[in-house]
Formats: structure tokens, sequence, C-alpha cells
């Protein structure tokens, strides 16, 4: 990778691998190869703040084998593999757009529409329709700054729920009614970086620990007082392994290996080898 920072890896429909880069876009390893082919859109003339900020991607959605939406710097972005063309998406344009063309994750629901999540709220798109729904949060704080950024979405059966930047926990139900959950341990735990889970659980990786939410009943349960070692842990991404136990990427903490169930972990860090 030119500038070595990677945003997002996704497994696409045919088994290949995406990588979304900083200011790089997509690089792509076919089911078959061993090599990565870039895919950038590139700018005639001298680079404009505008072509470089197309190229920085920070998470990739597909749907079919035909289209690949990119989170981007400057707005929402679809490329068409078979043409080989890129496009950025036309509901950006006009009074009804995307909440803000700073972009950070998307997540697509079984009902056709894409949740976007940017740096000033949470934008649902229906992609056949184009029809776009925006959803903000306005702070009861009056020293809070009044911008929601989105880090991450996670859906369930009905409902899309987003991690912000020192807002908590966002649900929004598919018909529009909106839930704020704040300070449900500290202050710490409404800067939220990943979401991961299921109807029965949404695990949350914040700058407090690790969490967990049950969307159901959406009674909070806190890792870090039900096991130390958590506690204070800035969990930067979430996987699922095997029977449902999580491998955690922190920030300065190293590699963690989790069994909800037993409460069981282990930590891993480069002096491990």
């Amino acid at each position: 990778l030119k500038y070595q920072s990677g945003r997002d890896i996704y497994n696409d429909i045919e088994g290949g691998i995406r990588i979304a880069t900083y200011n790089d876009g997509i690089y792509y390893q076919s089911p078959k190869g061993y090599s990565f082919e870039q895919i950038i859109e590139y700018h005639s003339g001298d680079p404009s703040l505008k072509g470089q900020r197309q190229n920085v991607v920070n998470d990739i959605v597909q749907i079919g084998t035909d289209q690949i939406w990119m989170a981007t710097e400057f707005g929402l972005k679809l490329y068409d593999p078979s043409r080989k063309v890129f496009s950025m998406h036309t509901a950006l344009n006009g009074e009804q757009g995307i909440a803000n063309n700073r972009l950070k994750c998307l997540a697509y629901d079984n009902y056709g529409k894409l949740w976007i999540g940017t740096f000033n709220g949470l934008t649902s798109l229906d992609i056949k329709t184009n029809a776009v729904q925006n959803f903000n949060i306005v702070s009861k704080n009056e020293y809070q700054s009044s911008w929601t950024e989105i880090y991450d979405i996670g859906l369930t059966d009905s409902n899309a729920w987003a991690g912000t930047n020192n807002r908590g926990l966002i649900c929004v139900s598919f018909d529009g009614q909106i839930n704020q959950y704040a300070d449900h341990f500290n202050k710490s735990a409404n800067h939220i970086n990943v979401l991961h889970g299921s109807r029965e659980t949404i695990w949350i990786g914040s700058n407090a620990g690790l969490s967990a939410i049950d969307p159901r009943t959406r009674r909070f349960r806190s890792i870090g007082h039900e096991n130390y070692f958590f506690k204070s842990k800035n969990i930067v991404s979430i996987s699922e392994h095997v029977r449902g136990n999580l491998w955690l990427g922190t920030e300065r903490s190293g590699l963690i290996y989790f069994n909800p169930n037993t409460l069981e972990f282990l930590s891993i860090k480069e002096e491990d080898g």
C-alpha cells in the first residue's frame, strides 16, 4: 500500500478481498490471484483537494455484483467493477442531500436502504428511489459541539444503531424514531469506536472498554465492571469468531481474544511473538 494505511477490509461476494485505504482508493485481490489491483479515480492536471479526498476511502459495502459503495472524505462514491466506472451518487445534490460530505461508515439493510454515517449525522438512502432521510441528535449540553460524528453503524431487524464521538449510542428505528443512550457507564463510554452484533447482543467498543446492549430490552452490560481487565481499554475493532467468541483490537493494549460466556480472555502483544 502506497500510504500503508488500510481503513477497512471487505470480503466480497465472489470471495475476493477489497481494502479501503487512506488516499489510495481501493486495493482488490481476486479469489484466484495473489497480487492486488489498485482501484482509484485519477484526475487530470494537478491533484486538487477534491480529487485527493475522493480517494480517502473509510468504508466499503457491496450490493450485488455491480455496486460497490464507498464512504469517502468527499461524499458517497459508487463503483461498477464490470464496467470499471466511478460515479458520485446524485443524492448528494440538492437540498435533500446527505447530511455531510465527509463519510465515515456504511451499512446495508434488508429493505434496500444504505445507512451512511457522516461527520455530522446519520443518513439513510433508498438505492432504488434515491430517497434520502437525515437523522441528527441535538446536543443538550451547551458546551458540547453541535456536530454528531458517526463512527460505526450496526443493524438489527428493525433498527439502525450508530456509535458516535461523545454522544453515546443512537438507535434509529426503520420508521424514523430516535433514541439516544449516553452516560450509561461514564463519559468515556460516549466515545464509541465500533459496533458489532445481532438481534441478541450488540457489542460496543469505546474509550471506556467493552460493553454490550440487548437490543430487545435496551439493558446495558459493562464488561469492565464484570472483568477488571477490560476497564478503560480503548477497543477500536471487534470481530466474531467461532461459538460467539470475540477478537478485540485495542489501542496500545494489543489483541484480545474474549469468551463472553466465561469472561475468560487471552491478551496477545508484540512481545508474545
